[in-house]
This record gives C-alpha cells, structure tokens and sequence, in this order.
C-alpha cells in the first residue's frame, strides 16, 4: 500500500518544458517557503532571527533539484547566516520537472 502510494505522488509530479514557466515555477515555490506556516524558509528565518536581504542566482535541474546557490547581493545580516541560509536554499526541492538534461537558473532576492 504505501508503495502505491509513492508511486502515485511520483506520477503527479508537474512537468514543465517552457523556460519562462520554470522560472515562474521556481520563484513561486521559493516564496511559498518563504511565506508560508510550513515553509521551510520562514521556519529557518524565525529559528535564526533572519533579517536582510539577499539576492542569490538558484540553479535547478531536471528533477526539480536545487544543484547550486550563487550569492548576488547581501544587504543587511552577518556572513555566518549568509552560509546558513545557502545551505538551507540547497536543500529545497522544487516540486516538479524539467526536460531531461537541462538546468535553469534564477534569480531570486530573498527578503527578511
């Protein structure tokens, strides 16, 4: 039963193939987990007192993946929480697909 299960969730998985609606997919996701009770984002800022702003380029890639996090731009908190919340930003998984062998890069500023 629970192997059924996995599988179902694995087949409703959302596959996109337009570059623009990726990176529409991804920004979307990334500020549910910054806005919402259970994202892991706003879990991370109220457990380490967040403040700034912090402007990353995010890399996904076919399997909804975050491969890389590259820092733009920090205005405002220390280095130690810059680290922290790249880490935490390497470990989200976006929900969906992506055509096969391809990665998509977006930016996106997270603001505290």
């Amino acid at each position: 039963m629970l192997l059924a299960s996995i599988t179902m969730q694995a087949q409703l998985k959302k596959h996109y193939t337009d570059a623009d609606e990726i990176k529409e997919a991804v920004k979307t996701v990334l500020t549910t987990e910054m806005t919402s009770e259970d994202g892991l984002l706003l879990k991370f800022k109220e457990k380490n007192n967040v403040i700034g702003t912090y402007d990353f380029d995010v890399t996904i890639n076919d399997k909804g993946q975050v491969k890389s996090v590259f820092v733009v731009d920090r205005k405002g908190g220390s280095e130690d929480l810059l680290n922290l919340l790249k880490d935490k930003v390497l470990t989200l998984k976006m929900g969906f697909k992506t055509p096969k062998g391809r990665r998509y890069k977006v930016n996106y500023k997270f603001k505290f």
